[in-house]
């Protein structure tokens, strides 16, 4: 079923209303996907959360989870990216320092079930723990982190991405209770 066209507008007037309309659902539309951008790494907070047996802040904090011990974490959610001109598959992610205040990242990414056999086996995601003083040696120019979903094909000589397996892949879900 199709709505009738609306007619053309008549003058000036009517045109520069539309015009403003445009403009504000413009801005809606960017607040709605700045809104859904925050919502896609909420499982993963939630998560983070009732592992480390803590509570999830405000959408404005400066970090994601307070622990019952205090540390706070913020926690970075990437899928699976795929690529035409490759068979790698990576996840990526961003902003890891901006304006955040944390005392270790959670870096999740969503399994990759080419790899399954790689992966801790009772977690829901792949998660890295990264005390906030050691971020800058997973980081790269950009600051962000990418990371190929297959950790066998990672060469020797990428030696941040064997830092990040080698000494903050989680293995299970107790090293979340620690914090």
């Amino acid at each position: 079923m199709h709505a009738a066209p609306l007619p053309m507008p008549r003058n000036d007037d009517e045109v520069q209303k539309l015009r403003e309309r445009i403009r504000e659902l413009e801005e809606k539309n960017e607040e709605l996907k700045t809104k859904l951008d925050r919502a896609r790494g909420v499982p993963a907070e939630v998560l983070v959360a009732q592992m480390t047996g803590g509570e999830r802040t405000e959408y404005k904090d400066r970090y994601d989870v307070r622990t019952q011990n205090g540390n706070r974490i913020e926690v970075k959610l990437s899928k699976v990216h795929t690529y035409r001109t490759t068979k790698t598959k990576r996840w990526t992610w961003d902003s890891l320092l901006g304006s955040k205040e944390y005392d270790f990242l959670v870096l999740a990414g969503e399994k990759d079930s080419r790899c399954s056999q790689l992966y801790p086996p009772k977690l829901v995601y792949l998660f890295f723990l990264i005390p906030q003083s050691a971020v800058s040696e997973i980081n790269s120019r950009g600051d962000c982190v990418s990371l190929t979903t297959d950790f066998s094909a990672i060469r020797a000589g990428n030696v941040k991405a064997r830092i990040l397996i080698e000494r903050y892949l989680v293995r299970s879900e107790e090293e979340f209770k620690k914090l």
